[in-house]
């Protein structure tokens, strides 16, 4: 074990602090020191002790909706011994504890004294969900083993902190709702179609909702919350997927740039074009699995017809916001009547601002093959793109968002990549993504 001390000075008074588990990465899974008191130092051998209980009402009186004010609830809420190892096994563990980081977590007891979101029994376990202002922890004791995970909670919002994992079990997922959510539903994106089925929540807690990593195998149908708020979203339904994370991840949609909009994303099921756009690129909901994102935008940054009255493409850019900052890009091409197993991925990004707001001009290529077996090379760009031009293997050029330019049939079929360049408004030049 490594001793870590962090020292804040502030008007005369020194606090040090030792991290605990700082040896395990985020994402890891350990188990603990055998003299845990002596490993956590002063800050976290007080903070042993039972949590602070939220009021029923505290989410009523407040502008801000968000972890820190959810209402403490489960029938074990006043099981002192039961929310007391908690805290332990946040501040303190013994070796009998699996401690597992989510993605991006900050290693370390709770700051401050934690409050209690939540203590029960779910599906055979005992469960107790405490927060301290940036993290989550779900503390879980089935059949003498005990389990800590812990994860960011920050930057949240009342959307993002709608719903929290509690149990994941063979026959499904149970989440724990936020106090301002009215009802509760799950949704097929595969299926817009398909009305929600109503979901049964007892004291916060859901019934059991299909698990989504189960589903995305095959991609055969991605399951995700709907949810009603009054308080949240003036009573408009949201989405939330199950990520395989602690926290359940919001699910927006930014029309395209002919599409009247308010310029900022809106919910993924506000309107019918929302949801299809959303069943033909859900199945790429699976590559964004564990990366400890708050939110995804599916950006529908394009639409136009192809040649040959096939039909219209559309493009869709799909950014996953972690909360710090980062987040991977998807972005795909969608050929006239592809459902989503057609969805044809051009590229994935790894920590790429592409597609947010302060990086929003983009232009994106792939190859397309016509009924008639023509080859073609299409590129599409965002509103503020005023021409595209190819250059390489293939060379053309349009004063416009999109480009399409046929392939001579005497190219060879494994052909280069060319290479795409857009001029934006504002004079920049953007390379094509592709």
């Amino acid at each position: 074990w490594r001793r870590t001390a962090v020292a804040v000075v502030a008007a005369a008074t020194v606090v040090a602090t030792v991290a605990w588990y700082a040896t395990s990465p985020a994402g890891s899974t350990a188990s603990n020191a055998s003299n845990p008191a002596e490993q956590a130092g002063p800050a976290a051998q007080v903070g042993g002790g039972a949590p602070r209980m939220i009021a029923a009402g505290a989410w009523t009186t407040t502008t801000r909706l968000d972890f820190a004010v959810w209402s403490t609830r489960g029938a074990r809420a006043g099981d002192e011994a039961l929310t007391g190892r908690a805290v332990r096994a946040w501040t303190a563990p013994d070796d009998k504890v699996t401690v597992t980081l989510g993605p991006g977590t900050q290693a370390g007891p709770p700051l401050g004294a934690p409050h209690l979101l939540y203590a029960g029994d779910v599906a055979g376990a005992a469960v107790v969900l405490v927060a301290d202002g940036s993290r989550l922890a779900r503390y879980t004791e089935e059949n003498g083993r005990r389990h800590l995970a812990v994860a960011p909670a920050d930057d949240s919002d009342e959307r993002s902190a709608s719903a929290v994992v509690l149990r994941r079990e063979s026959g499904g997922v149970r989440m724990l709702l936020a106090p301002w959510v009215d009802s509760a539903a799950v949704r097929d994106l595969r299926r817009p179609e398909d009305e929600s089925a109503a979901l049964t929540v007892t004291d916060g807690v859901t019934a059991p909702m299909p698990d989504a990593a189960t589903a995305a195998k095959g991609c055969v149908g991605v399951p995700v919350l709907e949810l009603r708020s009054a308080r949240a979203a003036d009573d408009h339904p949201y989405l939330l997927a199950d990520l395989g994370e602690l926290s359940a991840t919001h699910l927006t949609y930014m029309p395209p740039p002919d599409y009247f909009h308010t310029g900022r994303p809106s919910e993924a099921a506000s309107s019918e074009r929302a949801l299809d756009v959303w069943s033909r690129t859900a199945c790429a909901l699976d590559t964004m699995r564990g990366q400890g994102l708050r939110l995804v935008n599916n950006w529908e940054f394009a639409h136009f017809d192809l040649p040959e009255a096939s039909g219209e493409a559309m493009w869709s850019c799909m950014h996953g916001f972690d909360r710090k900052g980062g987040g991977d890009v998807v972005v795909q091409f969608l050929p006239p009547g592809a459902s989503a197993t057609g969805a044809q991925t051009v590229n994935r990004l790894t920590d790429s601002p592409a597609c947010s707001r302060p990086s929003n001009d983009i232009v994106a290529y792939t190859w397309w093959r016509s009924r008639t077996g023509t080859r073609y090379l299409v590129a599409a760009g965002t509103r503020d793109v005023v021409k595209v031009t190819a250059t390489g293997s293939v060379t053309g050029s349009a004063d416009s968002r999109q480009l399409v330019v046929k392939v001579p049939t005497s190219a060879p079929a494994a052909i280069a990549p060319p290479q795409i360049t857009a001029n934006v408004r504002n004079g920049t030049v953007v390379r094509g993504i592709g």
